[in-house]
C-alpha cells in the first residue's frame, strides 16, 4: 500500500508534489497501489518511486520524470 502522507502530498498537486520531493530528495517514495486513474501528473517528479501496482490508467504523465521508478 501506498504511503498515506506521500499520496497526500501528491494529490495536493504536482506543483507541492514537485517542490516537496525538491527538498526530500533521498526518500523513497512509496506509491504501491495507488489509485491515479485520469490524474494529471504532467511534469511530476516520480523519480525512484515504487508504483508497483498503481493504477495509472489514463493518467497524464507527460515530461513526468519516472528515471529508475517500478
Amino acid at each position: 500500500m501506498a504511503n498515506s502522507e506521500q499520496l497526500a502530498k501528491l494529490k495536493q498537486g504536482v506543483e507541492k508534489w514537485n517542490h516537496w520531493r525538491k527538498h526530500n530528495s533521498a526518500v523513497i517514495c512509496d506509491l504501491r497501489a495507488a489509485n491515479f486513474y485520469g490524474a494529471d501528473l504532467r511534469t511530476a517528479n516520480l523519480s525512484d518511486a515504487a508504483l508497483c501496482k498503481a493504477d495509472l490508467s489514463a493518467a497524464d504523465l507527460r515530461a513526468a520524470n519516472l528515471c529508475g521508478a517500478n
